[in-house]
């Protein structure tokens, strides 16, 4: 798109700094306030895309609305031709942060509970001052939070943000009523998968406290090292953030403790209705946690991002384990069963070797095996579901339904699961 030295308007490129779904980030010289920012220039394919020049203007227009130290400010917007290309180069001038993402920041080093808490405490910030004008981010992730050298964090990235009602002005509403409900519309999926709320997931209408859940799964993954919701495709990782209760974050770092626990709970309920309703009330918990660290009265300790502390087992073990592990217990179990009866009946024979003893313990043996083929057991098996509906959509449910209901059952205390590789094996 645009090359080092390059200029346009007032500005010198120096060097890119990212690039995205939408377009890339420069690094410029602003020759006016003898400054350097950071521009954001749309990607070429999209400079005739209604659509997406909507989403465009509507990132910098909402972002430039909140003033917090902790939400990287936006400074101007334009439009200039480009004269080697002659084309129209769309750009959204910001302030210039120099860091690396939160994914980069907690893969560095390991960091102390303590640090990680302030850093929590200040993105929520951020984000109570963009809910404040009822703005939603709707894409809270690592990679779209900024440490900068200082080590305070700031929110990038308002592509997907969406204005609640009470913010659009009129002049919104007037010039992209009929785009804004093309980007708004129910059923439309936006965000990144790994950091969905079940709303998101779902298509549905989203609120603040969509965010209030995405951030839960940041700070998840910020004290564990670990996502709550990990699948192997992104539909299973949507089936388990509409269906599966993440493992509280003790079990998988035993230095969190119960109020951050407690906290991360709370944001990650697939109910809006019982998570935090205010972000504020998020900011103020997190705050009163973080004083109890530095008053000592919480002891703080240090982690890395990617490899947590040790685990207990004795306390995991049963609680960590997928579905997969539990559809295998259930078919093993008889045999399990059979082999702890013969035992018994070896130990009675060579204790009293009497012939009713042994006829005893032969008794035990051949219940023991029959229950390797218990008769009338139920079992179910789930096969692939056929989207019928049309509706492109709702085409992931195909693969996705029999995701959700193998790991009900595997949970619920019912028949036995038969995989669907056993199906197809037989």
């Amino acid at each position: 798109m645009l090359t080092d030295g390059q200029t346009f308007a007032h500005f010198r490129i120096i060097r890119k700094l990212g690039e995205g779904g939408m377009g890339a980030v420069y690094l410029a010289e602003d020759s006016k306030l003898q400054r350097r920012v950071a521009i954001k220039v749309i990607a070429t394919a999209f400079v005739d895309d209604p659509e997406r020049l909507e989403r465009f203007r509507r990132e910098a227009r909402t972002a430039a609305q909140i003033s917090h130290p902790n939400v990287t400010a936006i400074h101007d917007i334009g439009e200039t031709r480009d004269e080697q290309s002659g084309r129209t180069i769309h750009y959204i001038v910001m302030e210039y942060v120099q860091g690396q993402s939160l994914s980069d920041f907690l893969n560095a080093r390991p960091h102390e509970l303590k640090e990680l808490v302030r850093i929590a405490e200040k993105i929520a910030s951020g984000l109570a001052a963009a809910h404040k004008l009822n703005i939603v981010h709707r894409d809270i992730k690592p990679d779209n939070i900024l440490i900068d050298e200082s080590g305070e964090p700031r929110i990038l990235d308002f592509g997907l943000a969406k204005p609640l009602e009470p913010f659009a002005t009129e002049a919104d509403r007037d010039s992209t009523e009929t785009v804004s409900q093309e980007l708004t519309k129910v059923g439309k999926i936006m965000g990144t998968v790994s950091y969905m709320s079940p709303e998101q997931v779902q298509g549905q209408p989203v609120d603040t406290r969509s965010d209030i859940f995405s951030f839960g799964i940041l700070l998840y993954r910020m004290v564990t090292g670990e996502s709550p919701f990990s699948g192997p495709t992104q539909v299973s990782t949507m089936a388990k953030i509409l269906e599966v209760e993440p493992e509280p974050p003790h079990l998988k770092n035993d230095t969190v403790p119960l109020e951050l626990e407690r906290i991360i709970t709370k944001c990650l309920q697939k109910d809006p209705e019982d998570r935090y309703q205010d972000t504020r009330d998020l900011v103020v918990d997190l705050r009163n946690l973080r004083k109890q660290y530095d008053s000592g009265a919480v002891e703080s300790v240090t982690l890395s991002g990617e490899c947590p502390p040790p685990k207990k087992w004795t306390f995991s073990f049963s609680r960590r384990l997928s579905w997969k592990m539990v559809v295998l217990l259930v078919l093993l179990a008889p045999f399990v069963v059979a082999a702890l009866g013969l035992v018994v009946g070896l130990i009675v024979v060579l204790l009293t070797r009497d012939d009713t003893s042994v006829e005893q313990a032969m008794g035990v043996a051949r219940e023991a095996m029959q229950m390797q083929h218990p008769v009338g057991r139920d079992a179910v098996a789930v096969l692939d579901f056929e989207d019928k509906t049309g509706d492109t959509e709702l085409a992931w449910l195909a693969t996705g339904l029999p995701e959700i209901l193998l790991t009900d059952l595997a949970q619920a205390d019912g028949p036995a699961v038969i995989g669907m590789q056993r199906v197809l094996d037989a």
